[in-house]
């Protein structure tokens, strides 16, 4: 694994974003999702809600 812990993904197709955190094993054991138009928690450092209604 690289020195990121969470991915974040932008799903333009599903219009959905999901942020994948916790890695371990290679694997990735925490997912959050959020359609557009929602606010997807960040986790720390970052540590804000990101909006996700400009990706409408």
């Amino acid at each position: 694994m690289s020195d990121a812990d969470d991915i974040l993904l932008v799903d333009r197709g599903a219009s959905t974003v999901t942020l994948f955190s916790d890695p371990e094993d290679g694997d990735y054991r925490l997912h959050h999702l959020a359609p557009f138009g929602k606010p997807l928690p960040l986790s720390e450092p970052f540590g804000f809600d990101l909006e996700t209604a400009e990706f409408l």
